[in-house]
């Protein structure tokens, strides 16, 4: 685990004009391994309507079912979370659509 990346956990919601806005409640910073996701992943991903851009393996007790991540300055949207082991599971992340209005993201 040599990556290191920002589990984000957030609401969303709009601002006074209607544009999509994230109130940030918590961020941590973990060591993780990224890379990415398989041609399995990405099929069942477009089958469901996102684009698979990302694949992370957190350490379980690191998770807390975040449902943002951020990574080398970029934004993604936690899809899916898959338990690989008893130590570890797989996020499978979206790259995520910025829109004004979404405070230092």
């Amino acid at each position: 685990m040599n990556d290191c990346v920002t589990l984000i956990l957030a609401e969303t919601g709009k601002d006074g004009e209607g544009y999509a806005k994230l109130k940030i409640l918590k961020e941590t910073d973990i060591f993780a391994e990224t890379g990415d996701p398989k041609r399995a992943q990405r099929d069942s991903a477009m089958r469901q309507g996102y684009t698979a851009t990302l694949k992370v393996k957190v350490n379980l007790v690191e998770y807390n079912d975040e449902n943002y991540l951020r990574n080398n300055n970029k934004m993604y949207e936690i899809k899916e979370a898959y338990k690989l082991d008893e130590n570890y599971k797989e996020l499978t992340c979206s790259d995520m659509r910025c829109k004004r209005g979404e405070a230092g993201l």
